[in-house]
């Protein structure tokens, strides 16, 4: 599959932390925003698909894992040496969604 990252994408009045809270961030707009690591290129295709596929459905309540979830999660754990077991996970999880809850209301 071919990605390109060589096309330029503004990302200005997108709502772009990067880009759009420089200003208020730093009191100056005309700084290179190299403080964050935000992505300037699309998402893959595969990627952009699996999340219409899944919100066309239009119910967004809570969502059960199943272990292929964790599997292939945990490969990627393991490629980095870091070991985290499935109850961090699972809780670290359960906290991000409780926030963005909190947060939306």
């Amino acid at each position: 599959m071919h990605y390109d990252f060589d096309q330029v994408h503004n990302r200005f009045h997108t709502d772009s932390i990067k880009w759009d809270r420089t200003e208020k961030l730093f009191g100056d707009k005309d700084i290179l925003p190299m403080w964050i690591a935000d992505m300037d290129f699309r998402c893959p295709l595969p990627v952009i698909e699996r999340l219409i596929s899944r919100a066309e459905h239009g119910i967004f309540g809570y969502t059960a894992r199943s272990d292929s979830y964790f599997e292939s999660g945990g490969e990627g754990f393991t490629r980095v040496n870091i070991a985290c077991p499935r109850s961090v996970l699972e809780e670290g999880l359960q906290r991000m969604a409780s926030a963005v809850h909190q947060w939306v209301q």
